[in-house]
């Protein structure tokens, strides 16, 4: 069975950092970004199953990548 995969786009590290270890130690397959524009491009390169989106974020915030 392949593992599902989590998107965490948030610009706080420590956030990023303890909800990756947490579902990557569940065997999740985790992948990560900064701002809204670093979210987007993890998603066309492919579609997670989950997305964990920070709405307060620079340069694009998680209303933006909604749209």
């Amino acid at each position: 069975m392949a593992s599902e995969k989590i998107l965490i786009v948030d610009d706080d590290e420590d956030i990023r950092e303890v909800l990756a270890d947490r579902f990557g130690s569940m065997g999740f397959e985790v992948v990560t970004g900064v701002n809204g524009v670093e979210g987007l491009e993890a998603m066309r390169k492919e579609v997670p199953d989950v997305v964990f989106l920070d709405i307060r974020m620079p340069e694009m915030d998680g209303f933006e990548v909604l749209k």
